[in-house]
């Protein structure tokens, strides 16, 4: 129920029982929705252009500000007006004031400032210099940076429009007054905005001093920098809230708005921010406002529209048009707005003191009417052309020129009348105006390959009746061409039929040219190309499948059934190149090639058989490539011949030409390989699959490292997978059950497989892309990435394994095989990578001192579970033995792959302080296989298999084969670059050494840092072998303290005890150390002083 066009505060409060909360509260308002419409007309009826409409009384106010304290307060929570040295922004407002406009020495009418360091600082403020004895001038300032007006009579009771403007681009400060510029200053010291999280604040500055006493209007933000000719043009203007840079506009008047208590104390703004005023203490409305120019322009036809007025519930409204000596009838028309009716749209005018000038306008020879055409009176556009040609246009007394103007149209020469009354310039010659436009329209006659039809006959006429022409072609012409008006046309061809030559049909010829029928041509404002030309019966044909028919004695069979004869068999995945052709059928005159068209491609053999694809047809020849991406499980399927279609797909050509029905060319073929059947249920497996290992060198400021945007693409390879569930169970699997990502395989134009962005951290960004029968996973960095060179993590502990978790969805699929020339259908085994759902880190000391034996205690809890008889706890069982089974498995594969022999390995020898570093581009591609386990929630049992499963109806383990290549680069980059894979060989403690062989193992691009010998401390770093775990390295520090446990007894309370301590360091390496003995205070629990 809230009154259109004023502000309100809402509130919303939670309510509980007699509880009400405090109110959360912002403000609203309902547009205005009073609308005046009308016309004003000449005495004859034509449209009065131009004329302004006013009405009164005006929604229109301003604010009074008593200079003790009145201010308007604007929130800027969203930093809307914060401002920095590199914005443009403009700021605008009527102001009006007497005197020194204030008791402070600077009275401030706009500001957003705030007190910093004790002084007041801005990112922009207008105000006067009343505190340097200059009342009547004002002042921008910008920061540091400020610019004064040069007028000083700015406080004379009137109003003036103030624009000031800071220009970042020029490093400029204008300000302008009543639209003209006034003032500049330069702007490039401008220094330190100050930006604040002050409101916006109207009539007074951040202190007590600063009060104006005053008015303002018409207040307006701009984030841009407007020069001198766009101020002057809208200073007087009242804008819309799609003013494109308009961040903040306070029009004052209307709509105000009511706070919670009821008082109207609020200003909306009409931009987008929405950002409203709240009015504090001293500030009042007043009538007395800036002069705001609000009316409405008639437009060519005399109509006019008043929006958005505001009316409260009832408002009584007088419009007045004026237009300068002009004189009106009647002159004022009184009109009332309720809440009930909103809307008057009958507010009609006759200008008596103005004149029609009628006539029309007509194309050149012809009797066809120029519709839409704009007439001007002395250069001005007065109105135009109706549907007939006709036009009536307003013309005050006296000489004036007329004049029809359309750009790219010639027209007679204009016309000069003495207006004394209504006048026709129409005679009885014709239309006082004609237009000698014209456009051509040809084409081409005949037939294919130049071949004659007969004698044509074009026939030619006008949309709207006015012009008809009728041309006929002997038999030898191939061309036509005529120049028309520029409208539109309905043209059709005609073929005498005795002169149709021999060896063409008379009945197809004729009946060719009836089925084009009439055809139309836009020539409003172009020329325009028609072919008439005659298509013999067409002959489609599609090759390239000849090399895929099975050499058989007899046609295929199944189940004993025959198929059709040649028919082709196509593996999975392969890809077919085909040629289309298209000819005209001239009979005893031969094959003609079909000149240009499109082919439309329905290609079941690529599961695009509702999905039309186009090809171009040029010379009678088009290219097509297909994909055989599944087979067809159906049985029984015949086609339109009756012929037996199980287990087929087709491919289809059609072609259509104007004149002719059109002609589909069907070729079918078998394909063979694997699908999940319709209505499969299928299974989510989660695999934990580790890709790299990125191990850790001796020395503990050593460190691997990856370089940035370094891409580690790791290949997984799914064909031939056998899987195996039990002991002695092996299954065969068939990759790809659903076959997401083979459309667009091979097709060019289509696309070809698919990529996903899956994961992204604050180190690593990564995607899979799948094709064929494997799957890319890369990772790549987004910074360097290395190992830790902390002390803590040193040797095989400091290791970094990546890896994913992967899901894999499997089901059981069918299969479609062709053996001997005999058509089988089996079911098999069949997944398909799905999705990576985590992007893992690891170090070994967090696999083995953590995660692992984590992992290994909730077996042992669920394990305990079921044996106590919950049985439904075996998924879980399943779920954390293959996770852990999974990350050791890892760990002792890079144990394992640490012992390969490299005869390639290079030695290096550092001592510490003296640091190493060492990078080259990978190089390397290894295949390698990989024993990955899937858990598989079953309880929808979902597999038609025989299959024992000792958890019931809850989970089970599959494990099978994958097959892995570590690759550096995608197989479809182009051009070459390295990616960098290094390591820095360093010590801190002085004495540490180390002799080292880095090898190569021939699988991942991360170097195998192989001890030889050498002595380390802080923290000792022992290498062990890998084959008996004896360390390799010496420790420089082996400290021993004796007497281990110390006990003195029968020490009187108030006597030392003494005691004598041997410290050693038993280190193989001799030498002398420095330790700290410092005491452990859990061991002296009732405080001995020591």
């Amino acid at each position: 129920d809230a009154e259109p066009g004023r502000t309100y505060e809402y509130g919303v409060a939670a309510m509980a029982n007699s509880y009400v909360s405090p109110p959360t509260t912002d403000f609203g308002w309902r547009p205005a929705n009073g609308n005046i419409t009308g016309r004003i007309s000449t005495i004859a009826g034509a449209g009065a252009d131009s004329v302004r409409v006013a009405i009164s009384p005006l929604p229109t106010r301003a604010l009074q500000f008593d200079g003790s304290g009145g201010h308007v307060l604007v929130a800027d929570d969203s930093g809307t007006f914060d401002f920095g040295p590199e914005t443009s922004f403009t700021i605008e407002t009527w102001v009006r004031y007497l005197g020194s406009a204030g008791a402070g020495p600077d009275e401030m009418m706009i500001a957003k400032a705030a007190p910093i360091g004790g002084q007041t600082r801005f990112p922009f403020a207008l105000g006067n210099r009343h505190g340097v004895g200059e009342p009547g001038r004002l002042r921008f300032a910008v920061g540091d940076t400020s610019v004064s007006t040069a007028r000083n009579d700015i406080n004379d009771n009137q109003w003036h429009h103030i624009a000031c403007v800071h220009d970042a681009a020029a490093e400029t400060l204008h300000i302008y007054v009543d639209g003209i510029i006034d003032a500049s200053e330069s702007g490039a010291g401008i220094g330190d905005f100050f930006a604040n999280a002050e409101a916006l604040t109207l009539g007074a500055g951040p202190g007590p001093d600063s009060w104006y006493s005053g008015l303002l209007d018409e207040i307006r933000i701009w984030n841009v920098a407007r020069n001198e000719t766009e101020i002057r043009a809208a200073m007087a203007k009242r804008f819309s809230d799609s003013e494109a840079g308009l961040v903040g506009y306070w029009p004052i008047g209307w709509p105000a708005g009511f706070q919670g208590d009821g008082s109207t104390n609020v200003i909306a703004d009409l931009s987008a921010g929405t950002h409203y005023g709240k009015l504090r203490d001293g500030v009042y409305w007043t009538e007395n406002c800036a002069a705001i120019d609000i009316h409405a322009v008639t437009d060519l036809d005399g109509n006019f529209v008043m929006p958005g007025i505001y009316y409260g519930t009832e408002l009584e409204f007088e419009v007045r048009p004026h237009d300068g000596n002009k004189q009106f009838d009647p002159p004022v028309k009184r009109v009332v707005l309720t809440t009930e009716s909103p809307v008057e749209n009958q507010v009609t005018f006759s200008d008596v003191s103005s004149f029609t000038v009628s006539g029309s306008v007509q194309y050149a020879a012809t009797e066809c009417a120029a519709a839409d055409v704009p007439i001007y009176v002395d250069n001005r556009p007065a109105g135009s052309t109706d549907s007939k040609g006709k036009f009536a246009v307003t013309a005050d007394l006296g000489v004036h020129s007329i004049r029809p103007s359309l750009p790219g149209h010639t027209f007679s020469d204009s016309l000069v009348v003495n207006v004394v009354g209504d006048i026709s310039l129409d005679d009885e010659a014709g239309a006082a105006f004609t237009d000698s436009t014209t456009y051509v329209l040809s084409g081409r006659l005949g037939g294919g390959c130049g071949r004659p039809v007969g004698s044509i006959t074009i026939t030619i006429r006008s949309e709207n009746d006015c012009l008809l022409r009728v041309l006929p072609y002997a038999v030898d012409d191939t061309t036509y061409s005529v120049s028309l008006p520029p409208q539109t046309y309905l043209v059709s061809a005609a073929v005498d039929p005795d002169s149709i030559p021999e060896g063409l049909s008379t009945a197809d010829v004729i009946g060719f040219f009836q089925n084009l029928g009439t055809r139309a041509a836009a020539m409003d404002s172009s020329d325009v190309d028609l072919n008439f030309m005659y298509r013999a019966p067409l002959q489609v044909t599609i090759s390239g499948f000849e090399d895929y028919v099975e050499a058989c004695d007899g046609p295929l069979t199944f189940g004993g059934r025959p198929l059709p004869d040649n028919l082709p068999v196509i593996d999975q995945l392969s890809v077919l190149a085909l040629t289309i052709e298209v000819n005209e059928d001239y009979g005893a005159g031969g094959l003609c090639p079909l000149d240009s068209t499109t082919v439309v491609i329905y290609d079941e053999i690529f599961d695009r058989q509702n999905i039309p694809f186009e090809v171009e047809v040029l010379n009678g020849v088009a290219h097509y490539t297909t994909c055989a991406t599944t087979p067809n499980l159906l049985v029984g399927r015949t086609d339109e011949d009756g012929n037996d279609r199980s287990f087929q797909k087709s491919i289809r050509a059609v072609v259509a030409v104007e004149g002719r029905t059109p002609i589909v060319a069907t070729e079918w073929a078998l394909v063979t390989g694997h699908l999940a059947p319709e209505g499969a249920d299928f299974v989510t497996g989660i695999a934990d699959m580790p890709l790299f290992v990125l191990r850790d060198p001796p020395g503990d400021g050593s460190s691997a490292f990856l370089e940035e945007g370094h891409k580690l693409r790791t290949r997984l390879d799914w064909d031939n997978n056998i899987f195996s569930w039990q002991a002695g169970v092996n299954i065969h699997a068939e990759v790809g059950l659903k076959l997401t990502w083979f459309v667009g395989l091979g097709a060019g134009t289509i696309g070809q497989a698919s990529a996903e962005s899956t994961f992204d951290n604050e180190f690593l960004a990564g995607n899979t892309r799948n094709e064929e029968h494997w799957t890319d996973i890369t990772l790549e960095t987004k910074r360097r990435f290395e190992t830790s060179t902390h002390n803590s993590f040193v040797g095989e502990q400091g290791d970094v394994f990546f890896g994913v978790g992967y899901n894999f969805i499997f089901s059981e699929v069918s299969n479609i095989e062709v053996v001997d020339c005999e058509v089988t259908k089996f079911s098999s085994f069949g997944f398909e990578p799905d999705s990576v759902t985590t992007l893992y880190t690891y170090t070994h000391q967090y696999l083995v001192d953590f995660l692992i034996p984590e992992l290994d205690e909730k077996v042992d809890y669920y394990q305990g579970l079921v044996a106590d008889g919950q049985e439904d706890q075996n998924s879980e069982v399943v779920k954390y033995e293959t996770q852990r089974d999974t990350w050791q498995q890892a760990v002792d594969e890079n144990h394992d792959l640490k012992m390969v022999e490299d005869d390639n390995a290079v030695n290096r020898s550092f001592s510490a302080g003296a640091e190493f570093t060492y990078s080259a581009a990978e190089d390397t591609t290894a295949w390698y296989t990989r024993t990955n386990s899937f858990v598989m929630d079953t309880s929808i049992q979902p597999l038609n298999y025989e299959w024992e499963n000792d958890y019931g109806s809850y989970s089970f383990k599959l494990t099978g084969n994958t097959h892995v290549e570590n690759i550096g680069d995608f197989a479809d980059t182009t051009g070459t670059y390295a990616h960098t894979v290094g390591y820095t060989l360093y010590d801190g403690d002085i004495g540490d050494h180390f002799t080292v062989d880095i090898k190569n193992d021939g699988r991942y691009p991360s170097p195998v840092f192989d001890v030889l010998a050498g002595a380390s401390s802080c923290p000792y770093e022992p290498w062990p072998t890998l084959e008996d775990s004896v360390p390799r390295m010496l420790a420089r520090d082996a400290p021993s303290i004796s007497p281990p446990f110390l006990q003195r007894d029968g020490v009187p309370a108030d006597q030392p005890a003494e005691f004598t301590i041997n410290l050693a360091n038993e280190s193989a390496t001799g030498e002398g150390r420095i330790y700290e003995l410092r005491l452990i205070t859990n061991s002296n629990p009732y405080g001995a002083i020591v």
